[in-house]
């Protein structure tokens, strides 16, 4: 139990944080779209940055691109950003779309 509790995958998940891999092919890519997708048909925030984006830039400036946000901004102002979304949509579960 004790190695099951302080193993990698566990911390990841506690902190909310986690690591996906397997072979090509086995529905990774598949798994993050669709959760994207319904994350977004229930009008709630929701952001799948693909690997092959990131490039020689900094990674919060591609990040930054990727979420349609201002360039320059730093890895504090976007992670605000975000967490903006997301604490605006957990009030309801929704973003306010104006319905």
């Amino acid at each position: 139990l004790r190695g099951f509790i302080e193993d990698s995958p566990a911390r990841a998940a506690r902190s909310g944080a986690y690591f996906l891999s397997g072979p090509a092919g086995s529905g990774k890519t598949h798994l993050f779209l669709d959760a994207g997708r319904r994350a977004l048909d229930e009008h709630r925030p929701a952001a799948v940055v693909f690997g092959g984006t990131f490039g020689t830039d900094d990674v919060w400036t591609t990040v930054a691109r990727a979420l349609d946000l201002q360039t320059g901004l730093s890895r504090a102002e976007i992670l605000g950003a975000m967490g903006a979304a997301g604490e605006a949509s957990s009030i309801t579960g929704r973003t306010n779309t104006g319905d």
